[in-house]
């Protein structure tokens, strides 16, 4: 553990001497519990502060509507939602800890709009799954690979790893229900501002029938990414970025021909991002 404030211009200095890219905001992300690192990166930030992986992943406070972690049912882990301080880093407060902001993909723009800030609660202790109380149901990751050699996505419900408890009134006021949905984390930059690098997603996997202007985790050519679809009037479709930085990140336009290809995974129906 940490027991000094850590600069994050230090680490970020660390991560670029061992020939690893990031940010200073992604570095304060982390050190604020509002990301999760993944493991190679997880591996340099433990060896940065000094402290255990496990040490920066489980944190004494949660964010009381988007989730707390479950890890096989034993230890008290903090989600990767964004639920404050970790507390084994300081960092600037240009956030304030413990806000969270949860986005249900309806109305217009999808993913713009039903801003909500909620506070955190001391994490709650338990030994099992069990412990947890009526009010909370737990959610499972969804694990997605590509497929060796038929150029298809391989994808599944982790039911047996890792979950994610929330709040049953969170899911019925967001329409989600518990038995089809799972979690992701995004990666990289192309849905920015509203789906930022490594936040955390809770998806509808059975809710596959397309919807113009919705945000889904989808395939294509071997890959997967979460876009903005649209329909097009001649049978097409528009992969979109929201990044309006269209050199770094150009909408993907499929033929009429070429939609059989597109493989619809899970529906957005909530992100947890920064305000």
């Amino acid at each position: 553990m940490a027991d000094k404030p850590i600069k994050i211009e230090g680490v970020v200095s660390y991560f670029k001497e061992r020939g690893v890219s990031i940010t200073y905001e992604m570095v304060r992300r982390y050190t604020l519990g509002q990301a999760m690192p993944r493991q190679e990166k997880l591996r340099l930030l433990s060896d940065a502060v000094g402290a255990r992986p496990e040490a920066l992943v489980y944190g004494p406070s949660i964010n009381e509507n988007f989730g707390i972690g479950l890890n096989e049912g034993k230890e008290n882990v903090k989600s990767p939602s964004k639920g404050g301080k970790s507390g084994l880093i300081d960092a600037p407060a240009t956030l304030q800890a413990g806000k969270d902001d949860e986005i249900k993909t309806s109305g217009e723009p999808p993913l713009r709009d039903g801003r909500l800030s909620v506070s955190a609660r001391p994490i709650l202790a338990w030994d099992d799954a069990s412990e947890l109380g009526e009010e909370y149901v737990l959610i499972p990751r969804l694990e997605v690979k590509a497929s060796a050699g038929n150029g298809r996505i391989a994808w599944h419900v982790d039911e047996k790893g890792q979950k994610q408890a929330f709040r049953k009134a969170w899911c019925s006021r967001l329409g989600i229900r518990p038995e089809q949905a799972a979690t992701i984390v995004a990666e990289g930059s192309s849905m920015e501002p509203r789906v930022r690098d490594g936040d955390s997603l809770v998806v509808d996997y059975r809710a596959t029938e397309l919807m113009s202007g919705k945000v889904y985790v989808l395939s294509f050519q071997n890959e997967v990414f979460v876009k903005r679809v649209f329909k097009k009037p001649s049978g097409g479709l528009t992969i979109h970025s929201d990044n309006p930085d269209k050199g770094t990140y150009p909408d993907m336009e499929i033929d009429p021909s070429d939609v059989e290809h597109i493989e619809i995974i899970a529906l957005v129906v909530a992100v947890s991002g920064a305000i």
